[in-house]
């Protein structure tokens, strides 16, 4: 596969020549490739998948009743329509809303006061746990780095507010043949630190920019999750990893009854964390600090449809 396979079984055996050899595939992925499809991380997949059942008969409902749950701004939780986000913006291209609905929770921040409480419960036992792998990943790059103290990698990450988005990207047959240069999610880039995914396998699927400007399909491997480094993440590392373009291809009209239900957990640095270059990094490619939840916030800002 052109995007690398990791398996985070070992890690959790202890043995140290295990968990470096598990640290040096991590780097490998996030250095060449900017993503890593990674097994053996125990996230219950029955959880998963009654989440993602649950999230269907939320976003069957009609949209007034939905509307109930809606966000004031991205990055809130609740429920967020098509025609709020556009990812394209991030790199100034003009294109129309991502065809997507979200049902977004965050770690921290409690719900719609009339949440969706099934909904709810779920998606935060889904965020624990995926947080819980996020926590160990960063271990785990902190071990390739050898850093001397790896708590400047691993503590702003530890209990972090991550968020996740349930992403529904409707059929065609419910929203009809996408626009010209519409994308389920547009061309972007993440944010924060890691974006950890499970998804499902379809035509309008999830593609990767490799280094070399060519676009191809992340694979799927039956309960793996995808992870990405991004754009802090590349930062922090004064470049050693790569914070990669990807995109959601638009709904095919070959699978017109086709609807996909993504897990989409980001997860970050503690908002107030100063992301500064890291012990023995290159002093050639060193950068100037930003505030990790300064940085995000105004990201979040730039991919908002204007009402």
């Amino acid at each position: 596969m052109e995007i690398p396979l990791v398996d985070l079984a070992p890690w959790h055996g202890g043995a140290r020549t295990d968990r470096r050899r598990v640290a040096a595939a991590l780097d490998e992925a996030f250095g060449s490739v900017g993503f890593a499809v990674v097994t053996g991380h125990g996230i219950d997949q029955h959880m998963a998948r009654a989440l993602r059942s649950t999230a269907l008969d939320f976003f069957s409902l009609d949209d007034a009743v939905k509307e109930r749950w809606q966000v004031e701004h991205l990055g809130d939780a609740g429920w967020v329509p098509i025609g709020l986000e556009a990812n394209g913006y991030i790199f100034g291209e003009d294109t129309p809303p991502d065809l997507k609905e979200t049902f977004a929770v965050r770690r921290g921040m409690p719900g719609h006061p009339d949440g969706w409480p099934a909904l709810v419960t779920l998606a935060r036992r889904h965020l624990e746990s995926t947080s819980k792998v996020y926590e160990t990943l960063v271990e785990a790059c902190a071990l390739a780095l050898d850093l001397e103290d790896p708590e400047l990698l691993v503590g702003p990450c530890r209990d972090a507010p991550n968020s996740m988005n349930i992403n529904w990207y409707p059929a065609v047959d419910r929203v009809g043949p996408p626009l010209p240069g519409q994308y389920r999610i547009g061309p972007h880039t993440d944010f924060g630190t890691l974006t950890l995914l499970d998804r499902e396998p379809g035509l309008g699927c999830l593609q990767v920019q490799l280094p070399d400007d060519r676009w191809v399909d992340a694979p799927h491997v039956d309960g793996a999750l995808i992870v990405n480094a991004a754009d802090l993440f590349a930062l922090w590392s004064t470049g050693r990893w790569r914070s990669a373009r990807h995109r959601v291809l638009p709904p095919s009209m070959n699978a017109r009854a086709e609807q996909l239900v993504s897990l989409v957990c980001f997860c970050e640095a503690k908002p107030d964390t100063v992301i500064t270059p890291l012990p023995g990094s290159d002093p050639a490619h060193w950068f100037e600090p930003v505030v990790a939840g300064e940085w995000i916030d105004a990201r979040m800002a730039q991919i908002t449809v204007a009402g």
